[in-house]
C-alpha cells in the first residue's frame, strides 16, 4: 500500500514535467510548501520567474499551481476565458472560514470575485490610466512586484499602467460587504457568516 501511495504521489508531482512546464523540484511529501513557508510566496514567485522563465509550475502540497508573467496567458485568463477561471485556490481549509478572507481580493471566489473584478475594471480604463499611478514614491519598493502585475493587467485591458488606489479597493470591499449583508438577510449565506454578522 505504501509503495502504491508513493508511486501515486510521485506521478502527481510530475504533471508539470510531463507538460513541459519548468519549475522547482517538489519534495515528495510537501511539494514546494517548505520553500514557500520559509521564504514567502512573493519572494519564491520572483525567484522562480527569474530562474525558470515566464511560466512556472509549483506544488502546494500535492496541488499544482502556476505562477506566470506571460501576458498572453494573463490575457486569456482575465479577459478571453475568464468564465473558466472564477474559482480561487484555498491555501488551507482553516483559512477558508477566517472573516478577513471573506472580503480579501486575493481570496474571494465565484460571484464575489466576478463582482469585485467588475468594480475594479474601471481603474484600468484608458482615461483613468492617463491620470497616472496612485502610489506615493516612498511606497514604490514595496509595490514594485504588484505594480508590474497590475501593469500587465492594465495593458491587456486596453491601457498602459495604472495602480488602483486604496480608496477604490475599500469601496469595492464595502460594496461586497453590503451585497453579502443583503444576501444574509435573504437567508442565502452560510451559518458562520450569520454568526459573524451577529457579533
Amino acid at each position: 500500500m505504501a509503495i502504491k501511495s508513493a508511486a501515486w504521489r510521485k506521478r502527481t508531482l510530475s504533471v508539470f514535467k510531463e507538460l513541459g512546464i519548468p519549475g522547482p523540484e517538489p519534495n515528495l511529501i510537501f511539494g514546494n510548501l517548505l520553500e514557500i513557508w520559509k521564504e514567502g510566496m512573493g519572494p519564491c514567485s520572483s525567484k522562480w520567474l527569474k530562474q525558470y522563465g515566464d511560466v512556472v509550475g509549483y506544488y502546494n502540497g500535492a496541488m499544482p499551481g502556476i505562477v506566470t508573467r506571460d501576458r498572453e496567458l494573463i490575457k486569456r485568463i482575465f479577459i478571453n476565458d475568464f468564465q473558466y477561471f472564477t474559482g480561487r485556490q484555498i491555501m488551507a481549509l482553516v483559512s477558508k472560514n477566517l472573516p478577513v478572507n471573506e472580503v480579501r481580493l486575493s481570496r474571494v471566489s465565484g460571484d464575489d470575485w466576478r463582482y469585485l473584478k467588475n468594480v475594479l475594471i474601471p481603474a484600468f480604463k484608458t482615461n483613468n490610466i492617463k491620470k497616472g499611478p496612485a502610489v506615493a514614491p516612498a511606497h514604490r519598493p514595496a509595490t514594485q512586484w504588484s505594480a508590474s502585475t497590475v501593469a500587465a493587467f492594465a495593458e491587456l485591458s486596453g491601457g498602459d499602467i495604472a495602480l488602483v488606489s486604496k480608496t477604490s479597493l475599500a469601496a469595492g470591499r464595502n460594496r461586497l460587504l453590503r451585497r453579502r449583508k443583503t444576501r444574509l438577510e435573504g437567508g442565502q449565506l452560510s451559518g458562520h457568516l450569520k454568526r459573524r454578522d451577529d457579533m
